[in-house]
C-alpha cells in the first residue's frame, strides 16, 4: 500500500523522525515505507537514525533505505520499459531485473503499482509472451513469499508461546 502524501507531509514525516520518542521515531520510519516520498530530507532523516541509540529504530530505519533504494531502482526499470520504440530483446532483460528488484507484494493481495506500469507499456502490450512470463513469474513469487511470511508468523507465535511458558 502506498499512501498519497502532499509536500507538507514530508516537513511533518521529518519532525516525527527527529522525535525524542524512540517509538515516535520508529513509527515515522515504519510510516515512511508506505508513504510514496521522494524527499531527500527525508531520506537523510532515515540515514541518520542508522545511529539511532534505540536498536528497533536503526533496524527500521535499515529496512526502510534498503526497500526505498528497491522501489527507485524498479521506477527507473519500469520507465525504461515504458520507452518509445522499445525493442522485446530489451523488455526481456528489463523484465529480469525488475524481477529481481521488485517488491511483488503477496498472494491474494493487490498487484503493486508497477506491475500495472509495466503491464501497460506498448513494448509489453505488443508481445503476450513477455505478458504471460511476468504474471507466471510474479503468481510463483508471491506465493513463496506469502508462505515465507506465514512460516515466519508461526515460528514466531512459537517462540512467544514458548517464552509464556518459562515464566
Amino acid at each position: 500500500m502506498v499512501l498519497s502524501l502532499q509536500p507538507d507531509d514530508a516537513s511533518w514525516l521529518l519532525k516525527q523522525l527527529g522525535a525524542n520518542s524512540a517509538a515516535t521515531r520508529l513509527a515515522a520510519c515504519t510510516l515512511s515505507l508506505t508513504a510514496a516520498l521522494a524527499d531527500e530530507d527525508v531520506n537523510r532523516s532515515i540515514v541518520r537514525l542508522l545511529q539511532d541509540p534505540a536498536h528497533r529504530v536503526r533496524d527500521a530505519a535499515e529496512r526502510t533505505l534498503e526497500q526505498r533504494r528497491r522501489e527507485r531502482w524498479t521506477r527507473t526499470l519500469v520507465d525504461q520499459v515504458d520507452q518509445p520504440m522499445v525493442v522485446v530483446s530489451r523488455a526481456w532483460a528489463i523484465l529480469d531485473a525488475v524481477l529481481a528488484v521488485a517488491e511483488v507484494g503477496y498472494k491474494g493481495t493487490a498487484w503493486p503499482q508497477w506491475v500495472r506500469r509495466f503491464l501497460e507499456s506498448q513494448s509489453v502490450r505488443d508481445c503476450s509472451a513477455l505478458r504471460l512470463v511476468l504474471l507466471e513469474r510474479l503468481d510463483t513469487r508471491r506465493k513463496k513469499a506469502l508462505e515465507k511470511a506465514e512460516r515466519k508468523a508461526e515460528r514466531l507465535t512459537a517462540e512467544r508461546c514458548n517464552r509464556l511458558r518459562r515464566r
